[in-house]
């Protein structure tokens, strides 16, 4: 496509790079390993926004491992709970009634990491 407005292109161009977020001092960008965390580069919010983004990060992942680790010491079955296919109606009710029979004798671990999810998300939100 021809250009049919090269002055408003090379001003839409000049104000982009006025607006682009540069080092004080040398106008160089920033690089890409910038610290986002503890580097003001757009101001505190945008520190306060990233250090958000690692705590709810650090949580998912701490909740994540507690459930896995609760699968991998006491049953396997907490992940493959409501998963089973059944291919006949006989083969249905075995498996709803084997579900269920583990669910209730699993429901414990299920209450415990309740447990822990509300205290560490109450005690994580103070100490942020």
């Amino acid at each position: 496509r021809p250009c049919v407005n090269p002055e408003g292109v090379e001003y839409g161009l000049q104000g982009r790079h006025r607006m682009k977020l540069s080092q004080l001092g040398s106008g160089e960008p920033y690089p890409l390993t910038t610290n986002l965390l503890t580097t003001n580069v757009a101001g505190p919010a945008t520190m306060a926004f990233f250090r958000y983004e690692v705590a709810v990060l650090v949580w998912a992942v701490v909740l994540l491992l507690v459930w896995l680790g609760f699968a991998f010491f006491v049953s396997m079955d907490l992940l493959t709970l409501g998963t089973r296919n059944a291919s006949t109606p006989q083969l249905l009710c075995a498996v709803v009634a084997w579900g269920r029979k583990r669910q209730m004798e699993l429901v414990w671990t299920k209450v415990s990491w309740l447990v822990f999810a509300y205290l560490f998300s109450f005690l994580g939100a103070i100490a942020y």
